[in-house]
């Protein structure tokens, strides 16, 4: 049987055999011009009939009222201005971008929020354009009610719109029909039919590729998603924030830990190499040089400031609650000071935590606070032969999981622990093994056993040279420790690393300040700086003066000794002058005198 359409489809050059490009970038072998529908009143009538008909059909059967007709643009306009007419309803033109001028809207024409439409498109390939058109028109508030489309290339994009949109599609005509009619009518030959159905193979499997890829891409952004809830308790804590913002901008994921016994050592070690650390590790009472605990705390929060670090005492607290509330706020070391964090054990951690709120809720002194919620627990170290077995770090780890104020954690093994930064000891490049301790590489360390932070001394620390003739290599050392934790931590934790770059600038500069501003120490500090520096200029003006003193009566000592040479010189002078004078005066009497 004859199909009007379909006769004149041939008879009109509509399709066209050959290799053309689609929207999508997609080679075929066929292309459907609709364009030259439209400049055929013919045609064009024809294909507005069947479709107004197939519209009217489909709403009667399915109970559906709509109100307006929409192309999508641009391409379906003049098809969808023809049923608009047939079936004597509004038409609706939207627009692919708003308008920058006029009523600057999206979609032209009178219409009330909640009018249904039937949304109108000449060739569906993927439906990315039918797609994109419906969400800006639901995005107005109007319903599409139905798809009605006029030539399906049978590639998915049917399918497509179905699942994505939940709206019923219907088309009038579809490519294997037309092929199938068109090869039994002989208008094109075995050749051309044989083209035709290869490139509908070959789309159709594209289109599969796609949706394929689509999925995986939604599923990578669903688990991106997921990850960044589960770093909730990063972003609501400031201070881990910011050491995770560290770790990103600096591009280390390394804490040196500082096991050096003269504080005058660490001060060289942290200048040299405190660019490539996020944190310092210190144990303060291992110090023999500090006389000055005040001095100590201006000097290490200084290199805080300049090398962008921040500080942990591992002091590993492990006494009694009123013994450790005691030792941190009042013992000779002043650790809530001047530490961002404090190591504790978990022994009586439980008892401290609670002992330390309480005393905060009391506390006059709202500054000391931010210390004891940032309480470290070591739930286990790299010591072989320790007493810590796999029950007692069971009881840590649900002591943080309890109490979600706590800071950070130490452990070897983090895979057992959520919703804590965690920081592991026994991290090594070579990962050489000694009687006494268990090292592992940075990979196993951060990407295998899910720890964010290395912790590494010994095996930088014995690079360091005091003379500092040497010290090339131990800042080599530095630097290679701080780009492999980084690359694991990068590979570790993509999604995380993408959303502190974000906003990693803010915390780098507000929160950083906020955190090492002077505190009273050191403004005490500066005020007898700034004394001392105020009387020693006093003192070089005092010398000063003396200096000028000194001269000015030095010069006049040397003007009288001058005068008094002189003075002499004249005395004398007038002496020989007198003895002259006289010997004249009385000459013959001498000479009288000498010859009687």
């Amino acid at each position: 049987m004859s199909n009007p359409l379909y006769e004149s489809i041939i008879d009109n050059g509509i399709l066209e055999i050959g290799t053309f490009s689609l929207k999508n970038g997609n080679k075929v072998e066929y292309y459907f011009n609709t364009k030259k529908i439209y400049s055929n009143p013919t045609i064009l009538k024809y294909v507005g009939d069947v479709m107004s008909d197939t519209i009217t059909t489909f709403t009667k059967e399915n109970d559906i009222d709509y109100q307006h007709i929409v192309g999508v643009p641009y391409g379906s306009l003049p098809l969808s201005s023809v049923v608009s007419h047939n079936l004597e309803q509004s038409l609706l033109f939207v627009r692919k971008e708003e308008k920058t001028h006029g009523t600057k809207s999206l979609i032209e024409g009178n219409y009330e929020i909640g009018d249904s439409v039937v949304l109108i498109e000449d060739v569906i390939t993927s439906g990315s354009s039918i797609i994109e058109t419906i969400e800006k028109i639901e995005n107005t508030g109007l319903i599409v009610s139905l798809v009605v489309v006029l030539f399906n290339r049978q590639t998915g994009g049917l399918l497509n719109v179905k699942e994505k949109c939940e709206v019923p599609v219907e088309y009038l005509y579809d490519i294997d029909h037309l092929s199938k009619y068109l090869q039994v009518k002989k208008h094109i030959n075995e050749y051309d039919y044989g083209k035709i159905i290869s490139s509908i193979a070959v789309e159709k499997k594209n289109h599969i590729n796609r949706m394929v890829e689509e999925k995986e891409n939604l599923e990578k952004d669903n688990e991106f998603a997921k990850s960044i809830k589960n770093y909730d308790f990063i972003f609501n804590n400031p201070l881990e924030r910011l050491l995770m913002s560290l770790v990103v901008a600096k591009e280390s994921a390394l804490c040196l830990s500082l096991d050096v016994n003269k504080w005058e050592d660490g001060k060289k070690i942290l200048d040299l190499v405190g660019e490539y650390i996020v944190m310092v590790k210190v144990h303060c009472d291992l110090f023999t040089d500090i006389n000055s605990i005040d001095l100590f705390i201006r000097e290490i929060r200084v290199l805080a400031r300049k090398r962008n670090f921040l500080i942990m005492e591992d002091v590993k607290l492990a006494d009694v609650d009123k013994i450790t509330y005691r030792k941190i706020k009042n013992s000779f070391f002043k650790y809530h000071k001047w530490a961002n964090y404090l190591t504790i054990q978990g022994l009586t951690c439980k008892s401290v935590l609670d002992y330390c709120s309480s005393k905060e809720d009391n506390s006059d002194d709202s500054s000391d606070t931010n210390y004891y919620a940032n309480l470290s627990l070591v739930t286990d170290m790299n010591q072989k032969g320790a007493f810590i077995d796999e029950y007692y770090r069971m009881r840590c780890r649900k002591l943080m999981k309890e109490d979600t104020s706590m800071g950070c954690i130490i452990s070897q093994d983090g895979r057992h622990i959520v919703n804590k930064v965690k920081l592991t000891p026994g991290v090594s490049i070579d990962n050489q093994q000694t009687e006494k301790r268990n090292y592992r590489d940075i990979k196993t360390a951060i990407e295998i056993e899910d720890n964010h932070i290395i912790i590494v001394g010994n095996s930088i620390l014995k690079e360091y040279d005091a003379t500092g003739v040497n010290n090339e290599p131990f800042t080599d050392i530095v630097k290679k420790y701080a780009v492999y934790s980084y690359c694991s931590f990068k590979n570790k934790y993509s999604g995380l690393v993408t959303k502190l770059k974000e906003d990693t600038s803010y915390y780098l500069t507000d929160t950083l300040k906020e955190v090492f501003k002077p505190n009273e120490i050191e403004n005490e500090i500066i005020v007898k700086e700034n004394d001392l520096l105020k009387r020693e200029k006093e003192l070089s003006k005092l010398e000063k003066k003396n200096e000028l003193n000194n001269v000015k009566c030095l010069e006049t000592l040397t003007e009288n000794e001058t005068l008094k040479g002189n003075l002499i010189q004249s005395q004398y002078y007038s002496v020989i002058s007198m003895m002259i004078i006289t010997f004249f005066f009385n000459y013959q009497t001498i000479m009288g005198f000498l010859l009687d």
